[in-house]
């Protein structure tokens, strides 16, 4: 067994090493925990901490799992090395398949699988959210904000539904800088509105609707206050809508004030037909479902 620190990595590769915990780095792949915002963070205990596996990149050492029990380690000013596993060659991209791999049953966040997946670089949809976010200056984090969203799982139904680029550019437009535009709920209805109403070039699924007309209905409104007019909205048999959720009963509530807006500055012409809530394709969700291990077959191909 060696020492990592007291050897020549690039003459010597041992794969079982002693690692000082606070040499251990996390990637972009997975959250770097702190004990006061990790509720299940408990004492280090060396006789349970294991064998810990790492990626040796660039000159670096990388936690490919066990970042609760490194930082554990480390908060508790644990004295001695953790005994390691540690892998060779692995590019970041790699390293963030493997993770996805062994953390298949740990607690994880949908965030950090999120970012794992745009890392390893599928599943595909996750590249495609990620770019359709970037472009707008919008990021994915455990906290929602007014640039900021939190609810994978939404964003990526929204991606399914082909509207992610079209609900962010109207959030950016009607409530710029708002930290409420951004609630799961919000995006949602949004999502679930320009997927009733949208004109699909070649088919007469979707009626059309005016993008600007929304943003100018939508800007009169403050988004908490319209999310939870709908909660209130959904919770009362005798309003204008009751339906399945908060979200759609929200979307109901958009679509009204649009046909508001609508018959008031264009006449009723301009009108959109009754909302119909959206099924949400659940069962093709893939970027918080952890993959077989093996890369695309494309990825496979580009390594043989």
């Amino acid at each position: 067994m060696t020492e990592l620190g007291k050897i020549d990595l690039h003459s010597s590769r041992s794969p079982i090493q002693l690692v000082d915990p606070k040499r251990i780095r996390f990637g972009p792949y997975q959250p770097a925990h702190r004990r006061e915002n990790v509720k299940d963070l408990i004492p280090f205990d060396e006789d349970l901490v294991g064998v810990l596996e790492l990626s040796f990149r660039d000159g670096e050492l990388y936690a490919l799992e066990g970042q609760r029990r490194i930082t554990a380690a480390i908060q508790d000013q644990y004295p001695d090395k953790l005994l390691c596993f540690v892998r060779f060659g692995l590019t970041e991209q790699a390293e963030g398949r493997v993770w996805r791999g062994l953390n298949q049953k740990a607690p994880q966040t949908a965030v950090a699988f999120y970012n794992s997946a745009v890392i390893a670089g599928y599943p595909e949809i996750a590249l495609v959210i990620h770019r359709e976010l970037s472009q707008r200056g919008f990021t994915i984090e455990h906290n929602y904000g007014p640039k900021a969203i939190s609810a994978v799982k939404v964003v990526e139904v929204l991606a399914l539904w082909d509207s992610l680029g079209t609900v962010l550019d109207v959030i950016s437009a009607a409530w710029p800088d708002h930290e409420n535009a951004t609630l799961p709920d919000v995006l949602m209805a949004l999502g679930s509105f320009d997927l009733a109403f949208a004109a699909l070039e070649g088919d007469d699924l979707g009626v059309g609707y005016d993008e600007q007309l929304l943003i100018d209905a939508l800007r009169r409104r403050d988004p908490g206050a319209l999310w939870s007019q709908a909660k209130e909205v959904r919770g009362n048999p005798g309003s204008m809508y009751v339906g399945p959720s908060s979200w759609s009963a929200l979307a109901a509530l958009m679509h009204r004030d649009y046909n508001l807006l609508a018959t008031r500055t264009r006449g009723k012409s301009a009108c959109l037909p009754p909302y119909r809530a959206s099924k949400v394709p659940s069962h093709l969700l893939q970027i918080a479902r952890v993959p077989s291990g093996r890369a695309p077959k494309k990825q496979q191909e580009a390594k043989d």
